[in-house]
C-alpha cells in the first residue's frame, strides 16, 4: 500500500543534520541493486566534503518530519553558472508521499532565486523512480556531445566516484 501524499516542511540542513543526511543516502542507495547497479548500492557514496560545502554554501536542504527529523535531502551546487542537482533521496520507509516533489521543487525555486539559465543534474535512465520525477518537473535529456565543459568535468568526477558512466544521461531544465 502507497503512503498518504503529505506536504512536508522543507529547511536549510544544518551541521546537525548531516549524520541522518548521510543514513538516508545509504538506504536509499539500496534500491540500485533491484535494477542492475549493485555497486551504487554498495559503496559509491558521495564525499562528506559535498555536503560539507552545500551546508557552507546554503544549498543543502532537508525535508522534515512533525519532530523536525530528516527525511530526506536536497543537495545543489553552482558550476559555471549553472545551478547543479547533485542529489536528492528520501528514506526508503517515507517515500512516495510528496516528498522528492517538494525537494525538486525547493530546489527550482532557489536556482529561479538566483536567476541560474537552467537547472542541471545526471540520472540514471534505468532508475524508474529518478527521471520519471524530473520529467515531471520539465526536466529533459541533454545532449550529451553538446554539453559545457564543466558540466562534461562534473559527469567525470562523478564517475570518478563510482557511479556508471553507461547508462547515466544529463537532464535540464530551462529556467
Amino acid at each position: 500500500m502507497i503512503a498518504p501524499t503529505i506536504r512536508p516542511e522543507i529547511r536549510p540542513a544544518t551541521i546537525d543534520d548531516l549524520q541522518q543526511i548521510l543514513k538516508i543516502e545509504r538506504r536509499a542507495a539500496a534500491a540500485f541493486a533491484a535494477i542492475g547497479y549493485p555497486e551504487i548500492a554498495d559503496g559509491a557514496e558521495m564525499p562528506l566534503a559535498l555536503f560539507e560545502a552545500g551546508l557552507e554554501d546554503g544549498l543543502l536542504w532537508v525535508a522534515i518530519d512533525a519532530a523536525d527529523r530528516p527525511l530526506g535531502y536536497a543537495l545543489a551546487a553552482m558550476i559555471d553558472g549553472f545551478f547543479y542537482l547533485e542529489d536528492i533521496s528520501v528514506d526508503p520507509d517515507h517515500q512516495r508521499r510528496g516528498i522528492g516533489d517538494a525537494l525538486v521543487v525547493q530546489v527550482i525555486d532557489h536556482a529561479k532565486f538566483l536567476y541560474c539559465p537552467a537547472l542541471v543534474l545526471s540520472t540514471l535512465e534505468a532508475a524508474p523512480w529518478s527521471s520519471a520525477l524530473y520529467r515531471k518537473h520539465g526536466f529533459l535529456a541533454a545532449d550529451m556531445d553538446r554539453l559545457p565543459g564543466a558540466i562534461v568535468e562534473r559527469f567525470d568526477a562523478e564517475t570518478a566516484l563510482g557511479l556508471p558512466a553507461q547508462g547515466r544521461i544529463i537532464m535540464v531544465r530551462r529556467l
